[in-house]
Formats: structure tokens, sequence, C-alpha cells
């Protein structure tokens, strides 16, 4: 998942004046191992505040436009995050109508068997930075997993 700011107001780093309520599509290996979906080499412990470098928004190409996008950090959607099921193998999520990402519902990783998509109701702490879209999409320096659900 890669951050894509859509206005110029996107591009304003944000403070956290309060704990911010937020989603993440986790992917889960048995009972209580959480990994990033897209990243799954990161390992979250349900309850543990995560921190990382967040870089600036930054000019890249994408074949059609010029965009800022941004990779580093903790990827998360708004809570108004809907979960549409395409079939019995992909989801559709959705924020305000508006199409975000497909995720395969169930998967096999090369090291832990076969994983199976996951969301997570998450906050970015107060104090932290981050960047919110016009999506609904935010990007921060600090996360924490409060609880996974499995999407069925």
């Amino acid at each position: 998942m890669c951050w894509i700011a859509v206005n110029k107001s996107d591009l304003d780093r944000l403070i956290a004046k309060d704990n911010i309520p937020v989603t993440k599509i986790v992917s889960i290996f048995g009972k209580d191992n959480v990994f990033g979906y897209f990243y799954n080499d990161f390992n979250y412990k349900i309850g543990e505040v995560y921190n990382t470098s967040l870089d600036e928004p930054y000019l890249s190409f994408n074949g059609r436009e010029v965009e800022y996008i941004l990779y580093c950090g903790f990827h998360s959607y708004s809570t108004k995050l809907k979960i549409i099921k395409r079939d019995s193998q992909l989801i559709d999520v959705k924020i305000n109508h508006k199409f975000m990402n497909s995720f395969v519902k169930t998967f096999k990783h090369p090291n832990r068997g076969v994983g199976n998509i996951a969301i997570a109701d998450c906050i970015i702490p107060k104090g932290c930075a981050y960047y919110l879209n016009s999506y609904g999409e935010y990007v921060s320096n600090s996360i924490k997993i409060i609880n996974v659900y499995k999407i069925k």
C-alpha cells in the first residue's frame, strides 16, 4: 500500500491532538501472529505501540501523471472503511464509496503457512506525526493495534 496525496492540503504534516482511531488491514497466521498485509515480515503484538520514521511525501511519476506519495510509515485507513466481498477469495476496501484496494482473504506464505486477512482496530497515539489524504488514508510514525478481527 502506498499513500498518495489527493489535494495540496494532504501534504501538511499533522500532529495528533488526541488518539486517532484508525483501521488497518493485517494478516494473521495461527492465533496471535499478526503481521502487516503487504509487508508481512513485520510482526505486531496487540497492545504495543510501534514507532518508525516518517518521511515527507515525495514526487513520483506513475506513468500517467506526477503525484506525491509516501511509503515509509504505518499505513491505515479511516474508520469509515467498508469491506465488500467480491467473491469467496477477494474483498474490496472502500472509504466513502471510493475504491481503495483489493485483498486476497486466504493466502500461503513461504515461511509461515496459510495466512488470513484481518481487520485491526488501531490508534495513532496522541502527539504522533501523521499525514491524512482526502480519501481517508493515513500514514503515521506510530501505531497501536487494539483488537484484530478475522474477515469471514
